[in-house]
């Protein structure tokens, strides 16, 4: 991997919404903008320049994409996603803290594949989630502190044979030597008792899907 880079990768995709639970106001000068094929729309409506075009721009008229701007174009026949392709150039480049603004509505294999490209991206250095209108996804870390909203609910799934959780507090149903399987939806439904909640998980993998409310 290159050097850490200062700044998040906003990754805006053809579905995204348009607000997160990040809030688009927080973009900063030494964030990446990256369009993903027809993510550009957004961009537009917000006056922002991307800082990379990156897909097949099957769903986009490259005339649109604004003077000077860099581009990846790659071979609509080809093994990875536009995301994946994206994530990769970012990781590549260093950035360490990583934004999919996806509304999760569509296809429901392209949601999917999401899932899988956060799988295949996230590790301990590296912070990567998707963000919907009111739901924000990542997979958990050995240590998290998760800062959102007391009422917001928090549901966990298994992405390995098993994964064992030491400890949590901050959350309604404790998870305190809890072990969750893929086959069975016992994390499901959880909710923060406080603005905050901590778990600490000590082996396997664990999605976590966060749904705000307004």
């Amino acid at each position: 991997m290159s050097a850490t880079k200062a700044g998040r990768v906003w990754l805006f995709s053809n579905h995204s919404p348009a607000s997160i639970p990040s809030h688009y106001s927080s973009i900063r000068m030494e964030d990446c903008l990256i369009a993903v094929d027809g993510g550009l729309a957004l961009l537009e409506e917000m006056g922002k320049v991307p800082d990379m075009v990156i897909g097949d721009l099957d769903s986009l008229d490259k005339g649109r994409i604004p003077q000077g701007t860099p581009i990846q174009r790659f071979e609509r026949e080809k093994n990875e996603t536009d995301t994946e392709l994206a994530l990769g150039w970012a990781i590549k480049q260093g950035y360490r803290d990583i934004v999919i603004c996806n509304d999760l509505g569509g296809r429901f294999d392209h949601a999917l594949g999401l899932l899988q490209n956060l799988e295949l991206f996230s590790s301990e250095e590296i912070n990567l989630r998707i963000e919907s209108r009111d739901q924000v996804v990542f997979m958990l870390k050995s240590h998290n502190l998760l800062n959102y909203p007391k009422g917001s609910l928090l549901s966990l799934i298994a992405r390995s044979s098993e994964a064992r959780i030491k400890s949590s507090a901050g959350l309604y149903y404790p998870l305190a030597g809890l072990t969750l399987v893929p086959d069975y939806s016992r994390g499901i439904s959880n909710h923060f008792t406080e603005d905050s909640a901590s778990i600490e998980l000590v082996s396997g993998r664990l999605l976590a899907v966060v749904t705000l409310f307004n």
